[in-house]
């Protein structure tokens, strides 16, 4: 592969394969040489017309020598700039692939700590019933897709099932948000009004004092929540993974935040 510019480059290739040009410099440049040592070897005096025709080719020499190093040097300034730019351009895209997967981690993250809490629940009615509400998570961080779009141009059905994968992200939260919105404004209030906290009551005393539909409601907001949790820890995992695959094939030689595979239901 040539760095030099196209033009110069062009220019280059003409004089170097011209036979005309190039048979020219070389036979006239044989004979000054071999009329110039037969001079030196018979020890003649050199006519008068040869030291013009010694300064021309001097000239003629120096000014292709000069062209010549130039033209290498400027090369080697050029394509020095292009790795540079190359490199800074890599960088860049390597960054921004970074922060995805970091945010993406972020999201797995978040999911795991809620399926932690979710996973302490003795059963589907302790957690209907008596679960807290809880809200300590992280729950703004977003993967610009449109961003990675720009340098993965490759890998379009993965940028795909990573946007939808965020929107299932967003899901899972919202839907742990409307049952904790439930749990304190509507059922905890409910079950303080009929000494139903802090015990154990039976699934029949819970929907006859609460009513069928704010019992059938506790039901249905845990259900929701602990499966868009338990669908979207398993989809973060496995784009988390792919993303991080994809990173690696294009730019093998920078470093990417990489998921933890030891086990991925923790």
């Amino acid at each position: 592969m040539s760095f030099c510019p196209p033009l110069k480059e062009a220019a280059l290739k003409k004089y170097r394969y011209d036979p005309v040009v190039t048979g020219l410099v070389v036979g006239l440049g044989t004979i000054s040489l071999w009329y110039f040592s037969g001079l030196a070897i018979t020890e003649s005096p050199a006519p008068k017309w040869v030291e013009p025709l010694s300064d021309f080719f001097t000239a003629l020499c120096g000014a292709l020598a000069g062209a010549f190093f130039a033209f290498k040097f400027n090369a080697t300034i050029e394509h020095t700039k292009r790795e540079i730019s190359e490199k800074e351009r890599k960088d860049k895209e390597a960054a921004t692939i970074n922060r995805g997967l970091l945010n993406l981690l972020i999201q797995y993250n978040t999911i795991c700590n809620i399926k932690n809490e979710l996973d302490k629940q003795e059963s589907i009615h302790h957690a209907a019933f008596s679960m807290p509400a809880f809200k300590n998570f992280h729950d703004g961080t977003r993967v610009d897709v449109g961003e990675l779009a720009l340098i993965l141009t490759k890998s379009p059905q993965l940028l795909l099932s990573i946007s939808i994968e965020q929107d299932g992200f967003i899901q899972a939260i919202e839907s742990l948000s409307v049952r904790n919105e439930f749990y304190t404004k509507i059922l905890q209030p409910k079950m303080a009004e009929h000494n139903l906290l802090d015990r154990v009551c039976t699934l029949a005393e819970y929907e006859l004092n609460l009513g069928h539909g704010v019992f059938k409601t506790a039901y249905t907001s845990v259900k929701l929540a602990i499966s868009n949790v338990e669908k979207s820890h398993a989809g973060l995992y496995s784009k988390a993974s792919q993303l991080y695959d994809a990173a690696k094939m294009n730019y093998p030689e920078y470093r990417f935040v990489k998921i933890d595979e030891s086990n991925p239901s923790d």
